[in-house]
C-alpha cells in the first residue's frame, strides 16, 4: 500500500538527498519512485441525505434523517490494465446507523459519516476478494489467519476454503484463481494488528494451513433470523405523552 498524502515530506526527503552529504546508496534508494501494482479507481455516483419531520400522536414534530451513498470502483492492475476487480455498491444509512458511527446523539456531518463507513466497507470487500485471509497455523480448534486490525473483527464469522486446482477460462485462457471448496466455519475470537484468531464451529473438511476465509453473510443472515425468532412479542405501545 502506497501513501500519495504526504508528498511533500518526501520530496524534502529527496532534496536532502540530492545535496551529497549522504551515501550514493541511500541517494539511489530515496530517488526511485516505487509503482503501484493495483489502483483503485471509481467515482461516487450518488450521495444523499434527506431529513424529514414526522408528527408524532402527541402533536410534536421530530426530524428523522435517512441517506444514501452509491459508489462504483474498479481495481486495475498497473502493468497489464486488467481490471481485476469491480464492483457497483450502495449503502443506506439511517440515524441510527449515523449516530452509531459517530457514537453520539446528535448526527453531525452525516455526509463525512457515510462517506467514511462507505469506503472502509469498500476497502474490506476489495481485500476480502483479491487477498482474502489465509490459514497460517491451527492448533487443536484455534485457528490463526494472516489478517488483523480494522478488517477482522472479533465475533465475526467467516468460511473457511480449502484451494483446489487451478481453473482457466477456456476462452480467454486467462486464469479464474482455484477452486474453493468448503471445509468449515470459525469464528473471530482475537483480532492483532497483523493477525488474528478463531475459533472453529463448524467443519466439513480439513481446515490447514493455505485454507483461505472470506466473511460468512449467510450466517450473518442466520444471526438475524435467530434473534428475530428470540425476540419477546410486543407488549403494549405507550402513546408518546406517557413517554415523559
Amino acid at each position: 500500500v502506497l501513501d500519495r498524502r504526504q508528498t511533500d515530506a518526501v520530496a524534502k526527503e529527496k532534496d536532502i538527498a540530492l545535496t551529497g552529504n549522504v551515501p550514493i546508496e541511500s541517494v539511489l534508494k530515496i530517488t526511485s519512485d516505487n509503482l503501484a501494482d493495483l489502483v483503485v479507481a471509481g467515482a461516487v455516483e450518488s450521495l444523499d441525505y434527506v431529513v424529514t419531520k414526522k408528527t408524532m400522536p402527541s402533536g410534536r414534530e421530530v426530524e428523522v434523517g435517512e441517506g444514501f451513498v452509491e459508489i462504483g470502483f474498479r481495481v486495475i492492475d498497473v502493468n497489464s490494465k486488467q481490471v481485476k476487480f469491480a464492483d457497483r455498491v450502495r449503502y443506506k444509512y439511517t440515524d441510527e446507523d449515523l449516530r452509531k458511527l459517530s457514537d453520539s446523539f446528535v448526527v453531525n456531518r452525516a455526509g463525512n459519516l457515510m462517506m467514511s463507513d462507505a469506503a472502509n466497507r469498500i476497502g474490506k470487500q476489495i481485500l476480502e476478494a483479491i487477498y482474502p485471509a489465509t490459514v497460517v497455523a491451527v492448533s487443536g480448534d484455534t485457528v490463526t489467519l494472516n489478517a488483523g486490525g480494522r478488517g477482522i473483527i472479533v465475533g465475526e464469522i467467516y468460511d473457511v476454503y480449502a484451494l483446489g486446482e487451478e481453473m482457466t477460462d477456456p476462452a480467454t485462457k486467462e486464469s479464474l484463481g482455484r477452486q474453493e471448496i468448503p471445509v468449515g466455519r470459525i469464528k473471530i475470537t482475537v483480532s492483532n494488528a497483523k493477525s488474528s484468531m478463531g475459533k472453529v464451529t463448524e467443519k466439513t473438511g480439513d481446515i490447514a494451513t493455505g485454507a483461505i476465509c472470506r466473511l460468512s453473510k449467510a450466517a450473518v443472515e442466520e444471526e438475524k433470523a435467530r434473534a428475530k425468532a428470540a425476540a419477546p412479542p410486543p407488549g403494549k405501545k405507550l402513546k408518546t405523552d406517557d413517554l415523559f
